[in-house]
């Protein structure tokens, strides 16, 4: 995978005290999620982006939409395994808890909440408000205007099998899509599904949340410290 040059962006920080950025955060350990393989990442990615798999997995788009159940299936076929934690007030494996992230079959309990819900997926791999578990190796929220004015610095910071999700302004979050390539003019591609795409351009996206007057949030997973 070649490099990519990395732009330094000074991000606006004048909102940086509100509740919405309180989640952003830098793992100490370089070694998060080391064994994440971008590869196999983004041929999942692309290979079920406009078909969804649905011999392996259940199709939840007309249950609530399937965009979370995609991008969990690519970070699980990048390599990166299920967590079943048992909690310790019931005793069991608790699949409301964002500690734990699973996919048996498509009932609950045999998923957990944050392999199919967006905000649930929030929860595991980042925080709300610095309450979730941090999975992720680096976590960036950013305004719509931030997003699209420093989006350098997202192109810089992201790469094919890393995850973005939208946040409204009650901060539920609704959407998820992967990186799926980029190129050398500094555009990234998303792959999603409900509604199945890819080589979505992520600007175009950020700049249409802008055009409408969107006044949520943008958010970034970068899930391993290295390319």
């Amino acid at each position: 995978m070649k490099s990519k040059v990395v732009l330094t962006t000074v991000i606006t920080t004048s909102l940086l005290t509100t509740h919405a950025y309180a989640g952003s955060y830098t793992s100490s350990n370089v070694y998060a999620n080391s064994q994440y393989d971008r590869v196999k990442a983004k041929a999942y990615a692309e290979q079920y982006a406009l078909t969804a798999n649905n011999s392996g997995y259940f199709n939840y788009t007309d249950y609530g939409g399937d965009c979370t159940n995609f991008i969990s299936q690519v970070l699980f076929h990048g390599g990166l395994p299920e967590q079943k934690v048992i909690n310790g007030t019931i005793g069991q494996v608790d699949p409301y808890w964002w500690d734990n992230w699973f996919y048996d079959g498509k009932d609950i309990p045999n998923r957990s909440t944050s392999w199919t819900g967006a905000h649930d997926f929030r929860f595991h791999w980042a925080n709300v408000n610095n309450i979730g578990k941090n999975r992720a190796y680096k976590y960036t929220v950013y305004t719509y205007q931030q997003a699209y004015d420093n989006f350098s610095q997202i192109y810089s910071d992201l790469w094919p099998g890393d995850i973005v999700q939208y946040v409204n302004d009650n901060g539920d979050t609704w959407h998820g899509q992967v990186v799926h390539r980029y190129d050398e003019y500094g555009n990234l591609f998303v792959a999603q599904h409900t509604y199945n795409a890819k080589d979505l351009s992520l600007k175009g996206r950020i700049k249409s949340r802008l055009d409408i007057g969107d006044k949520g949030w943008f958010v970034t997973y970068r899930i391993k410290a290295t390319s």
